[in-house]
């Protein structure tokens, strides 16, 4: 079985992070694959932002192509 568990607390000595471990611990010596993430330690960002689209696939869509996909003679925006 394949287990992944993953831990959103500030302090990794926690009782949450010790359970976390002790999970992973029992999970693999069970034969099982078992991962963790530590959000905090991975420095995660719940909140979404621009920063996590640097590079936009047709961020210009000319003001013909938008009409046309809003007839519906168009499947995308960005099609010619």
């Amino acid at each position: 079985m394949k287990t992944h568990i993953v831990l959103a607390h500030p302090e990794a000595s926690s009782f949450n992070g010790h359970l976390a471990g002790i999970s992973q611990s029992v999970l693999s010596a069970a034969g099982d694959h078992a991962t963790l993430s530590d959000l905090y330690s991975m420095d995660f960002n719940p909140r979404e932002g621009a920063q996590h689209y640097t590079a936009r696939k047709d961020e210009h869509v000319s003001c013909a192509d938008r009409a046309a996909f809003q007839r519906g003679e168009l499947n995308h925006p960005a099609e010619g």
